[in-house]
């Protein structure tokens, strides 16, 4: 009987929809919402307007093959560096440079984006 409670307790969850992926509503932000496609290039860290230190650590996720990341400020190219994505679509990388105000570009060639994300660098 101990067995058959719990069989029970399954099939009625089961039969409720508990835990079923088709009644899980999906992020705004992914292709199941067909009114929102995925963007090529998100940006997860730093957030927009964060204070960050002189090493900037990003991380994003991309449908592209790789990701051309840059710090400008006024207009000038600080730093550059292009980094593979994983098999999953998900990329990191750090730059350097200097204490003010920066925009962190993220760019993909394939599918083309780009997402700016203004930063303080912070000494």
């Amino acid at each position: 009987m101990k067995y058959g409670s719990v069989i029970g307790l399954g099939l009625a969850l089961a039969t409720a929809g508990c835990g079923s992926p088709a009644r899980t509503a999906a992020p705004a932000t992914t292709a199941a919402n067909p009114h929102m496609p995925v963007p090529p290039v998100v940006v997860v860290k730093p957030a927009a307007h964060a204070v960050v230190g002189q090493t900037i650590r990003l991380a994003g996720t991309t449908s592209a093959e790789s990701v051309t990341v840059e710090l400008v400020r006024g207009g000038r190219v600080l730093a550059k560096r292009t980094v593979r994505a994983t098999s999953r679509g998900t990329f990191t990388a750090t730059l350097r440079t200097t204490p003010g105000a920066a925009t962190v570009e993220a760019l993909t060639a394939a599918p083309p984006g780009e997402v700016d994300v203004p930063v303080t660098v912070s000494p």
